[in-house]
């Protein structure tokens, strides 16, 4: 159990870091959660970012958002029917806190809520982020993700297979994300994938995390782990199994299991307590880290080593290129209308008849001269 006084100072921490991102609220059941601010519609937790295999942890995920480091490696996320997503705040550590589908066309991942509803959320499609297998090593998860529209689909024809594992032994703590073999997603790429080292951040009273920068919250400033690709390859399995689904208490570590759980004796105890749960132990298992770069542009660079493997990031970069998706069904289209006819000018109009002209009128008789009357010197009238 962890000290009172480490639960707050984790508990200021968290309220440093995460308040420029979001704002905190009091939940009626899970008490003080957050709540991210400014996000796009199709937002979700683990589909801004991209995923590394390593060694010591397994899947890790590298977050594009500044609050990622808190977020998605601390607590836990539920999705609330009138708050969309909230952060329930956790102090156990881990590179990831997931569970893991997988089918023939694809894979996918889902926020782990608190244990004790992990079973009610696992089905819920809005939780899940499904890609193609080839494309899980994308630098923009968020650009290969399937439409929301298809979840459905890939939750109906995918089976959850792991779960991020907690686990104590003799006074150890380990944590890792087994997920996917990646052997088996070599098989999908059809060529070895090479592994990364990690150097997280974590925050004072996070233990077990060796090689890790240890500290407190810089407000305003952006804090990222640091990545860089490591010479080691996972070649293809020679054959890939049909998924079976995950049992609780039994993680499926398959042939790659990270370093962190091959040093355990015996199988792990699988998940661990979630926020909800009221322990807050932390994972305690040593790994060593180099001085490490950033994956992505280190990754590029980086030749496979020798012995015929080839150019192993130049597989990588193709592979980042999703595929266009498959053409869609063919609909029969109907004939095309034919083509427009000109319009035919009007015909003219007919002739008309000339009609003759109008007879000339009849000659008029001459009318007879007036006659002229004088009177003569007797004064008698005379008309002539």
């Amino acid at each position: 159990m962890m000290p009172a006084q480490a639960q707050d100072d984790f508990a200021g921490d968290f309220h440093e870091a995460l308040a420029p991102y979001g704002q905190w609220i009091q939940h009626p059941r899970w008490g003080e959660v957050w709540i991210p601010a400014n996000l796009p519609d199709d937002w979700a937790p683990y589909r801004y970012g991209h995923w590394v295999y390593t060694d010591d942890w397994g899947w890790y995920w590298v977050s594009d958002e500044d609050f990622g480091w808190i977020a998605y490696h601390y607590g836990r996320w539920i999705p609330d029917r009138d708050l969309g997503w909230v952060w329930i705040p956790g102090t156990d550590w881990s590179p990831a806190w997931v569970s893991w589908r997988r089918g023939d066309e694809a894979v996918g991942w889902a926020p782990m809520p608190p244990d004790d509803v992990i079973d009610e959320y696992e089905e819920r499609p809005e939780a899940w982020v499904f890609v193609r297998p080839q494309e899980i090593f994308a630098p923009r998860i968020t650009i290969v993700a399937f439409p929301r529209t298809q979840v459905n689909v890939f939750v109906r024809q995918t089976v959850i297979v792991n779960r991020t594992v907690f686990s104590r032994q003799g006074g150890a703590h380990v944590v890792a994300n087994a997920g996917i073999p990646p052997s088996f997603i070599a098989a999908k790429i059809g060529h070895p994938i090479q592994t990364a080292a990690v150097q997280p951040h974590v925050l004072r009273g996070t233990v077990g995390i060796a090689g890790a920068v240890v500290g407190g919250v810089a407000v305003g400033v952006a804090i990222h782990e640091t990545v860089r690709a490591q010479s080691k390859v996972i070649q293809p399995a020679t054959s890939v199994p049909p998924p079976v689904r995950f049992k609780p208490g039994q993680a499926n570590l398959g042939p790659d299991a990270p370093n962190a759980l091959k040093q355990m004796h015996g199988a792990p105890s699988g998940p661990g307590p979630g926020p909800s749960g009221g322990q807050n132990s932390q994972g305690n298992f040593q790994h060593q880290q180099g001085n490490i770069q950033q994956q992505q542009q280190q990754q590029l660079q980086l030749r496979a080593p020798s012995g015929g493997q080839g150019n192993i990031q130049e597989h990588q970069r193709e592979e980042f290129r999703r595929p266009p998706p498959p053409p869609p069904p063919q609909v029969a289209k109907p004939a095309p209308p034919p083509p427009p006819q000109a319009a035919k000018p009007p015909p003219p109009p007919p002739p008309m008849a000339v009609r003759p002209p109008p007879p000339p009128p009849p000659p008029q008789a001459a009318k007879p001269a007036a006659k002229k009357c004088v009177k003569d010197a007797s004064g008698k009238e005379v008309c002539k």
